[in-house]
């Protein structure tokens, strides 16, 4: 324990900054792992909310200096990336159903018919 007054004040105040940036960190978190879930959820627009938030939380911690920079773009790209990945996949089933959908609109296919076998 410090005996010296100004060590003694500033201790206290180390326990308080503490405290809120383990609680800044943990909300953190909670919102990388929410844009996480919304992309294997498989909703991108909800995918994309928590990831400008998460970006958001990130931006702060780094400018608080909670973050390291490093640790602040690593993540952004990642979450970025997956996102990503959600909105390519998609365009790709979008992509596929509107190209069956030209197949069967132009052959005049009729799905109500029998199949010659």
């Amino acid at each position: 324990m410090a005996n010296i007054k100004q060590q003694i004040k500033r201790n206290k105040t180390n326990i308080k900054r503490q405290q809120l940036n383990k609680s800044f960190k943990s909300s953190t978190k909670t919102a990388i792992k929410k844009v996480e879930a919304s992309v294997l959820a498989g909703n991108y627009e909800e995918a994309v909310l928590n990831l400008n938030f998460a970006n958001k939380k990130l931006d702060k911690g780094l400018a608080k200096g909670i973050y390291h920079r490093n640790f602040v773009a690593n993540h952004k790209s990642k979450l970025q990336k997956l996102v990503n990945q959600l909105n390519a996949s998609n365009w790709c089933i979008f992509f596929i159903f509107f190209l069956v959908l030209i197949y069967f609109h132009t052959e005049q296919h009729n799905l109500h018919e029998e199949p010659y076998i």
